[in-house]
C-alpha cells in the first residue's frame, strides 16, 4: 500500500507539472505593461536645449515600437489573458514649432509583429491583420495641432491629436491624447488607441483553442531625434 501511495503521488506530481508546462505553452508568460515614457537618461538644460521647432524623425531604440494589446479568451471564456505583440519596424517624421505640432507621418510594418507565442504571430500573417498582404499601418496628422502649453525640457505634456489612422487598408479619423516629453536632443511619445476590429474590416481572431474580444488597442512608443 505504501508503494501504491508513493506511485500515485508521483503520478499526480508528474501530471501537475505537465499541466503547468502545457498551460505556460498555451498561455505564455506575463504580458508586457502598456507603453510609458522611458526614463530620461540625461535631460538637457534649458540653456543648451534650444527649441523643439524643426523636423524630427523616428529612430530605432528599445523604446520605439508599434503594437497591439487584445484580450484572449480560453476554456469557454473562463480564462482571460492579454496578448501583446510589437514591432520595431517603425519609420516617420514629426515637424514642430514652439507652439504646435505641424505635421506627423508614421508608418509601421506590422509584418514584423512579435509576441510571446509563435503560433499567434504566424496566425496574423494570413488571418485578422493579414500582414502577408497588408503589411503597413499608417498615421498622418490631419491639421496643425496646438500644444497645450509651451514645451519645457524634461516636462511631460498631454497632447490631443487628430489624424487619419490606416489599418488593414481602412482609413478612419481618430482623436487621441498622447503623452510626450522633449528632452533637448530627443522627443519621446507614447499612447494607446482603442480599436474596434469591425471598424477596420478585421475578422476577430478565433481558433479551436482560443478567440479574442472584438476590440483591442493599438499601442505606440516612439523615440524621435533631429
Amino acid at each position: 500500500m505504501r508503494k501504491l501511495r508513493w506511485l500515485i503521488g508521483a503520478v499526480v506530481v508528474i501530471v501537475a507539472a505537465g499541466v503547468a508546462a502545457g498551460a505556460f505553452y498555451i498561455f505564455g508568460g506575463s504580458s508586457p505593461p502598456p507603453p510609458k515614457l522611458p526614463t530620461a537618461s540625461s535631460v538637457a538644460s534649458s540653456q543648451t536645449a534650444g527649441s523643439p521647432a524643426g523636423t524630427w524623425r523616428v529612430v530605432p531604440a528599445p523604446s520605439t515600437y508599434v503594437g497591439y494589446r487584445v484580450q484572449e479568451l480560453f476554456a469557454g471564456e473562463t480564462i482571460h489573458k492579454d496578448a501583446v505583440g510589437r514591432t520595431g519596424g517603425v519609420t516617420g517624421t514629426m515637424t514642430c514649432s514652439d507652439q504646435q505640432v505641424q505635421a506627423v507621418q508614421i508608418t509601421a510594418n506590422l509584418a514584423g509583429l512579435r509576441s510571446d507565442r509563435g503560433p499567434r504571430d504566424t496566425y496574423l500573417h494570413t488571418h485578422a491583420l493579414e500582414t502577408d498582404t497588408i503589411p503597413n499601418a499608417t498615421f498622418a496628422l490631419s491639421a496643425p495641432n496646438p500644444l497645450p502649453t509651451t514645451p519645457k525640457v524634461g516636462t511631460e505634456l498631454q497632447v490631443p491629436v487628430t489624424g487619419k489612422l490606416t489599418v488593414h487598408n481602412v482609413t478612419r479619423d481618430i482623436t487621441v491624447t498622447l503623452t510626450a516629453r522633449w528632452d533637448g536632443p530627443t522627443v519621446d511619445v507614447v499612447g494607446t488607441v482603442p480599436i474596434k476590429f469591425a471598424d477596420y474590416g478585421i475578422e476577430k481572431p478565433k481558433t479551436a483553442v482560443v478567440e479574442t474580444e472584438d476590440h483591442g488597442s493599438l499601442e505606440l512608443s516612439l523615440h524621435f531625434a533631429r
